[in-house]
């Protein structure tokens, strides 16, 4: 189980009809300032500016990146009692046709790229009995379990905990689908006739070969529509012949992504299911990444792919 922060929505906290991508979640701290301290690591000092790197998410499933804010605000006259305006979560849900009564969740991981993942949920069992207003939960995700709200107050090291926890469940849900999407991808080649697999792991995944064609498959797995993925520096490289191991005469190097894959915690342990090969085709890029950023003191280690809605099922 977690400590997260979650928030039944008011009407007013979602994105407006209007030009402003903004929207906001109001979280009145009272006497409580030092556990929201604790859980965003950032001290309660008004009209700071810190953002943090997002993940977002709707009904568990991946949407985008972006950033929240956790901006410290005094409520009326009295000063002495801070409110959290968390904004900037996303002019994406614009789009989605939110109501009042959805449920925010902020998540707050140990992850290389993100500070926190942002879910909405739309209609879920697991948080009916809810309170409104914002409040600390215990949840364990995947796991189909009704949220536990907290009465006592936290600590720093409950909220170091939960982090170190989520890391390894996070950790645990993404090798499950990585495995699933390898598996899935290996019994499409397989109907195509392709045989004398290997998994490899890096710099890329699959290797296999017919009677022609020696095979190299990077494999991207996902519970979304997989139009967007992400794709490190070492993988984009390979895929152009720049990265060992060098190509042979007859290498061809793919892409496949599998997506709508479903996921669930059963026994502690993560069990991914479902999804299907919805994209494979020629790994190459025209992008010469190496003279892209030749001259610049910026080094991206990993970039989004977007795939567009035309997706190419090509063996």
């Amino acid at each position: 189980m977690e400590i997260v922060l979650a928030k039944v929505l008011y009407g007013s906290e979602l994105p407006k009809r209007s030009r402003s991508n903004q929207s906001g979640l109001a979280i009145v701290t009272k006497n409580d300032v030092h556990e929201y301290e604790a859980f965003f690591n950032k001290p309660c000092i008004q009209g700071n500016q810190l953002s943090f790197k997002t993940k977002f998410f709707l009904d568990d499933v991946h949407i985008d990146d972006g950033e929240i804010n956790p901006s410290w605000q005094a409520t009326g006259q009295r000063k002495d009692n801070p409110h959290i305006q968390i904004y900037r979560w996303h002019p994406i849900y614009k789009e989605k046709n939110l109501r009042a009564g959805c449920v925010a969740i902020i998540r707050p991981v140990d992850d290389d790229e993100y500070d926190f993942y942002f879910y909405v949920y739309k209609n879920s069992n697991s948080f009916k009995h809810l309170e409104r207003g914002a409040q600390f939960i215990k949840y364990e995700f995947g796991a189909s379990k009704k949220a536990i709200a907290i009465k006592k107050k936290l600590h720093l090291t409950q909220i170091k905990s939960s982090r170190k926890r989520s890391g390894r469940s996070i950790s645990g849900e993404n090798k499950a689908i990585e495995k699933h999407a390898e598996d899935v991808t290996e019994k499409y080649l397989r109907s195509k006739k392709f045989k004398n697999f290997k998994r490899l792991g890096k710099p890329y995944d699959i290797l296999c070969n017919d009677h022609e064609t020696e095979l190299r498959v990077e494999v991207k797995g996902t519970k979304g529509m997989g139009n967007k993925i992400r794709l490190t520096r070492n993988e984009i490289l390979h895929s152009r012949g720049e990265y060992p191991p060098k190509h042979r005469k007859n290498t061809k190097v793919v892409l496949s992504i599998v997506n709508n894959i479903k996921t669930n915690l059963i026994n502690k342990k993560w069990v991914a299911k479902n999804g299907k090969v919805a994209h494979i085709d020629d790994m190459y890029f025209e992008e010469d990444i190496n003279k892209i950023f030749k001259k610049s003191k910026l080094q991206p280690m990993s970039f989004d792919f977007k795939i567009g809605k035309r997706k190419k099922i090509t063996l």
